[in-house]
């Protein structure tokens, strides 16, 4: 027997997911609702709980503006180059993201208009992208304050996955810390601070997860892991600095991947 919900409480933007508290079971960030061009579709994560159902409500005319732009999904552009030049391969090797470019683990490119390094993903036959900003990059100077990390228009809802399919994924911040353990295990960059449904979903395709955020998001951590644990088998780990700045050696030491470990490492 499945229980409903009164959908008036949860209206969200079209082509998008959200979570709240499950009104049945109580399970905090476990109610997952979705509005699909006007359909919603919800349910509960918890294994326990049976809340879910389907109710079609239409759009209305910002859903059907906001929709008709989400349509235009991400290609890259003709105009990027490869990061052969000597900015870009400085920082692609300074930040150990060069090995997973080399073993072609992610496609990774140079966008001079905006003096971004690229990082290229696919995700369920989608594209994403999302570029670091290096000031001396580009070709003319950008006296504007940007963004340090930018996640361009039409890019995948999915997060960054780059790694070789292993068992075990690593949950990181940006781009750079997911190619920097790619060669451990997999990386899987939240590209923000806060869990998405596509994040959530993406993580429990592994049979364990290993929490590594920035060292000044211990509570960012800890918040993930009540949610993650319920699925998979979760730990955390609080690194002595991003993981981006270790080469694979010192990862692995600091991971403990493979390893019987407690549920939380400070190293």
């Amino acid at each position: 027997m499945s229980f409903s919900i009164d959908l008036d409480k949860y209206r969200i933007p079209a082509d998008t997911s959200q979570r709240f508290m499950c009104p049945v079971c109580g399970g905090d960030n476990t109610l997952s609702v979705s509005n699909i061009s006007g359909t919603y579709k919800y349910f509960c994560f918890r294994a326990s709980c049976k809340t879910r159902g389907t109710e079609h409500r239409g759009l209305s005319l910002r859903d059907l503006t906001t929709s008709r732009r989400q349509q235009q999904k991400f290609a890259t552009p003709d105009t990027w180059t490869a990061p052969l030049d000597e900015t870009s391969m400085r920082y692609l090797k300074a930040h150990h993201c060069w090995d997973a470019f080399k073993n072609r683990l992610i496609d990774i490119r140079v966008d001079h208009a905006l003096a971004r390094v690229v990082f290229i993903y696919t995700a369920h036959d989608e594209y994403g992208a999302v570029g670091r900003h290096i000031g001396n990059l580009g070709k003319q100077r950008i006296y504007r304050t940007v963004p340090k990390w930018y996640r361009y228009p039409g890019s995948t809802k999915h997060p960054l996955v780059c790694g070789t399919g292993s068992e075990e994924c690593v949950i990181v911040e940006d781009a750079a810390s997911a190619c920097a353990v790619s060669s451990v295990a997999d990386g899987l960059a939240i590209l923000g601070t806060h869990l998405t449904n596509e994040d959530l979903l993406s993580a429990m395709r592994y049979k364990a997860v290993v929490i590594c955020l920035d060292p000044d998001a211990k509570g960012l951590a800890l918040k993930f892991h009540k949610l993650l644990n319920v699925f998979r088998p979760t730990r955390i780990v609080f690194p002595p600095n991003d993981l981006k700045y270790f080469p694979p050696k010192e990862i692995r030491k600091i991971l403990q991947i493979g390893q019987v470990v407690s549920p939380i490492i400070v190293p």
